[in-house]
C-alpha cells in the first residue's frame, strides 16, 4: 500500500497496487473510452472520488468534446435511479 495524491483533485488516498484486487480502483467499471480519458489526460491513480465521477458524469457533461460524439454505452440493463 502506499499514500498518493490524485492528479485530478489532489486529495490524498491509498493505493493498493501491491495488491490490485483490494484496490478501491478495482470496484468502479470503467468502459475504454473512459479509462483513455484518464490515460491520456492524467499521470498514475485517481482517487475512488474522481473514478466514481468520471464513471457516473462522463457522457451526461461531455467531459472533453473529443469524445462527445463517439457512441454512448449501452446502458439499458442498469435500473433507473431517479424512479
Amino acid at each position: 500500500m502506499m499514500e498518493k495524491i490524485c492528479p485530478r483533485c489532489g486529495g490524498c488516498f491509498i493505493c493498493s497496487n501491491d495488491s490490485i484486487m483490494d484496490c478501491h480502483c478495482a470496484s468502479i467499471s470503467l468502459d475504454a473510452t473512459q479509462r483513455n480519458f484518464i490515460a491520456e489526460n492524467y499521470k498514475g491513480c485517481l482517487c475512488n472520488d474522481c473514478l466514481r465521477l468520471i464513471q457516473e458524469t462522463f457522457y451526461s457533461v461531455k467531459i472533453n468534446p473529443r469524445y462527445a460524439s463517439k457512441p454512448r454505452p449501452n446502458l439499458s440493463n442498469r435500473k433507473n435511479t431517479q424512479e
